[in-house]
């Protein structure tokens, strides 16, 4: 409570959106390319509290297999924000419900590739020399 008070000392509570705490059983990115799935990994979350800096990250732990519906939703944001290439975010609960946390149009990859074995700059590098070829 006492980081909430002083974190809105100099903020105004209306300027922002609160949603009720999911308590998520995992934690999944998705990469994007082309509007195309390249691989699922599971994240654990972390607090980080370094030089005064305090916040939450993510740590690659492994691939994951992803529902149909998750697929379809991953397609669905990735056509909708028409980008060649993202991380999507998603946070699934303990009734196995999955719910949309963010959207990256500039995701780090370093973990996904060394978890997955994907090679997402090759993938990347492919994707753009083929729509350089075709345009």
């Amino acid at each position: 409570m006492e980081e909430i008070r002083t974190f809105f000392e100099d903020r105004r509570v209306s300027d922002y959106f609160f949603e009720e705490y999911i308590h998520p059983k995992k934690d999944i990115r998705i990469i994007m390319i082309g509007n195309e799935i390249i691989g699922a990994v599971e994240r654990r979350p972390r607090l980080k509290n370094n030089s005064g800096y305090r916040g939450v990250g993510v740590k690659v732990i492994g691939q994951c297999d992803i529902t149909e519906d998750m697929k379809t939703d991953a397609i669905e944001i990735s056509r909708t924000i028409r980008s060649d290439f993202c991380g999507i975010d998603f946070v699934v609960d303990e009734n196995g419900r999955h719910y949309l946390l963010e959207c990256n149009i500039s995701p780090q990859f370093v973990s996904f590739e060394r978890v997955s074995g994907i090679n997402v700059a090759g993938k990347l590098m492919e994707y753009i020399l083929k729509k350089i070829r075709t345009s």
